[in-house]
């Protein structure tokens, strides 16, 4: 649950070629929720794969306190087992039991305990003194208050990766209330490695939102439900395909926004090869298909992307992917999407405690339909091009043995032109300057005090496209 865009998240320190394997993880254990392209919208994780992706990342920073815990798992195992062996062993054989199980317990105690339940609650505050991105001088401030609570019933067993999640959030704006909404949500998660070669997964969520709204005195509802599952067999300790397949369903429950709802399905057959220990590739395709209660909103994709990453050297290392998505509309008001995609990443590990890292994403979006025009009834042919760059670097050092900070700069490009059939006061591109820095502080095992600023700037060919802003936030995150 993602409730503040300039929310701190606490930065890892491992190399690049790990993160690659988080993603390379993150597509094998879950299918792609997104159904069809988002005209005029660069491309973003939806909430599942975005979870999906903090919990691998975090097991893999944390990876000796996994391995400690699933031989803790394992010890007790053992133990329930030699128990009860012990009750019908007698003599020597019961001598050998007893010693076994004196050495087991005491190689217990010194193994982590796996915390079963588990509380996290953040909270957020943000000053931006240009809420609504308007020109200099003419925009109005505000507050932004957050906090979101989960618990967490973890029942995994040695072979069984099994979490459940209940949690809620609220947003607060002091000027804006009309802004404010809440959420509620439940999510499932559950792994398994059966047999050899064959890993079964499923993440299911089902959320609830609350909203403020113009057009009732009451609250808008809505509510979300994303159910995914996968099977990966590994041919090969080099070769693997993974099967994945995910349903979405979004419902208003008043009839104001009826019109909103709809459901969505994809298919995702996807292949990766390791042809070194370093290098990896990858190549999917999935199909999707949307509908909504409004038929000009249903549509079928196709989509086919493959990606490589690799270690260039010992502290280097590389990420490339590229990718083609199709929409077609199932209705004669309906639009068809062309997008292309690429991205180049690079990090470099400077020292110990400092990473420097680049990306570098780029999306080519066609949308063309068909509108009536009512004098003379005449049907005319629209284009929209829509090009999003976007070039980011970072630096995450760890300063002290509690403080960490992170800073991030960068130049984002969006550029709109129109063919034919359309006014061609809509075309237009914006340039953006985004500049951050972030402190993380541990107070201890438990407890991290964040606090940053953010400066932002904006400028493009029409005069009410520029926009600049000075936003600072702090919180904190509370696990117990």
């Amino acid at each position: 649950m993602n409730l503040s865009e300039n929310r701190i998240m606490p930065q890892s320190e491992t190399s690049y070629l790990y993160k690659a394997c988080v993603l390379l993880l993150v597509l094998v254990f879950s299918a792609p929720s997104h159904v069809g392209a988002v005209t005029g919208q660069a491309e973003k994780l939806d909430e599942v794969k975005e979870a999906d992706l903090k919990e691998f990342q975090e097991a893999l920073t944390q990876e000796e306190q996994k391995r400690q815990l699933e031989r803790a798992d394992e010890l007790v195992s053992t133990i329930k087992r030699r128990r009860r062996e012990l009750k019908t062993a007698t003599g020597e054989e019961r001598k050998l039991i007893e010693r076994e199980l004196e050495h087991l317990e005491k190689e217990l105690l010194n193994l982590p305990e796996r915390d079963r339940i588990r509380f996290n609650l953040d909270g957020n505050a943000r000053y931006d003194p240009n809420i609504g991105r308007d020109q200099p001088g003419q925009g109005s401030g505000d507050t932004i208050l957050s906090a979101e609570g989960s618990v967490e019933f973890d029942l995994s067993r040695k072979k069984t990766d099994l979490r459940w999640e209940i949690g809620a959030g609220r947003i607060w704006n002091i000027q804006f209330s009309r802004n404010d909404f809440w959420v509620a949500n439940t999510q499932l998660r559950y792994r398994r490695k059966m047999f050899k070669k064959l890993t079964h997964s499923v993440h299911s969520r089902v959320s609830r939102t609350s909203s403020k709204t113009i057009e009732l005195d009451d609250d808008r509802i809505r509510w979300d439900t994303n159910n995914t599952t996968a099977v990966n067999y590994a041919f090969s300790p080099k070769l693997s395909v993974n099967m994945g397949f995910t349903h979405t369903y979004r419902i208003f429950t008043q009839e104001e926004f009826d019109q909103d709802s709809g459901w969505g399905v994809t298919l995702s057959p996807d292949l990766f090869w390791q042809f070194t220990p370093k290098s990896r590739v990858s190549l999917g395709y999935s199909y999707g298909a949307r509908r909504d209660r409004v038929e000009s909103g249903d549509a079928n994709s196709h989509d086919v992307s493959t990606g490589y990453f690799g270690q260039l050297t010992r502290k280097s290392s590389i990420s490339f992917d590229i990718g083609y998505n199709r929409q077609n509309p199932k209705s004669e008001v309906g639009q068809t999407v062309n997008t292309y995609r690429t991205g180049l990443g690079y990090i470099y590990q400077w020292t110990a405690k400092t990473q420097l890292a680049a990306n570098y994403f780029r999306s080519l979006q066609n949308t063309s339909s068909d509108r009536v025009v009512l004098a003379g009834d005449e049907t005319v042919r629209s284009d929209n091009h829509f090009t999003n760059d976007s070039l980011n670097f970072s630096l995450n050092s760890r300063l002290t043995k509690r403080l960490s900070v992170t800073v991030t700069t960068g130049i984002s490009h969006i550029k709109t032109k129109l063919d034919r059939g359309e006014d061609e006061e809509d075309e237009g591109r914006r340039w953006s300057f985004p500049t951050s820095i972030n402190f993380s502080y541990l107070v201890n095992r438990w407890l991290r005090m964040q606090a940053g600023y953010t400066f932002f700037y904006r400028t493009g060919n029409a005069k009410e496209d520029t926009a600049q802003s000075h936003i600072f936030n702090g919180g904190f995150n509370l696990i117990f």
